[in-house]
């Protein structure tokens, strides 16, 4: 079994070197972080993942969606 881990896509806070710990923040993935989020499936052995485990962040949360949802494709 192998483990990747995987930072989240970039948000408008940390093009701004800001940090958010509060996971209720709507801190959302920027414009960038979509797109390299969507860029992923041609670098990144996703279409062998089976289990993905994110935290409550929603920028979090918002990575693994649109990964999972890439690997569909």
């Amino acid at each position: 079994m192998k483990t990747h881990i995987l930072r989240h896509g970039q948000t408008d806070y940390s093009t701004k070197y800001l940090v958010n710990g509060d996971p209720t923040a709507p801190v959302q993935l920027s414009e960038e972080g979509v797109r390299s989020c969507r860029r992923a499936w041609t670098v990144l052995p996703l279409h062998s993942l089976r289990t993905w485990v994110a935290s409550g962040f929603p920028r979090a949360q918002q990575t693994a969606l649109l990964l999972t949802v890439s690997t569909a494709s």
